[in-house]
């Protein structure tokens, strides 16, 4: 994680089920509904935290709890994946591929989901592959039209990939038209640092 980025900050504050797997002493301020916050958590009780205190606490080490999978990554919404990837709307989810990665390290080994681990044959790596190709045809045929309604329904990293793709057809569009007299550094390349040579 990028202490600076804040992508990455606000993937680590997605909120995840646990479920206690002992007893909590003093831990009542995790769940927001108590009146008292000096309460225990008692064993099998399951409430919301962020997903960075989520894996602190599923530390082998500590054991206090185990994750549970959000609804986000339930069936009905693997079942959709599978049938359409490009329909599906990540607006409550920004950061689902992250998330769901982080969560699989976090998660006890039998519990884990075979679809949702990193790797070729994984939903999440074929419902990305689809969503990236989408993407890059919707920036090809859509050069002169408002993508900010289907942006909504991407994640950041895919509205991060939206950004970059529209902007470069719509630059190499202009070039091919000869709108713009020579051609430019792109912004990426022109503020990064020199490299040095190897010899």
């Amino acid at each position: 994680m990028d202490y600076y980025d804040l992508d990455d900050i606000l993937r680590e504050e997605e909120l995840v089920p646990i479920t206690m797997t002992s007893e909590g002493s003093e831990l009542g301020f995790l769940d927001p509904t108590r009146h008292r916050p000096r309460d225990n958590l008692q064993e099998g009780e399951t409430l919301d935290v962020p997903l960075w205190l989520a894996k602190a606490l599923t530390d082998p080490s500590k054991g206090f709890c185990r994750v549970n999978l959000p609804a986000v990554y339930g069936a009905d919404v693997k079942n959709a994946l599978l049938a359409a990837p490009g329909k599906a709307s990540f607006a409550s989810s920004p950061y689902y591929y992250e998330v769901a990665l982080e969560l699989n390290k976090a998660m006890d080994e039998e519990a884990r989901d075979p679809l949702m681990q990193p790797g070729p044959d994984s939903l999440l790596f074929k419902t990305y592959s689809a969503r990236y190709v989408e993407i890059l045809g919707k920036c090809d045929n859509w050069k002169h039209q408002d993508l900010s309604t289907y942006a909504l329904t991407l994640t950041a990293s895919e509205r991060n990939l939206l950004g970059v793709t529209y902007h470069t057809v719509k630059d190499y569009g202009r070039w091919r038209s000869e709108e713009s007299g020579r051609i430019e550094a792109s912004h990426v390349v022109s503020s990064g640092r020199k490299r040095k040579r190897v010899d």
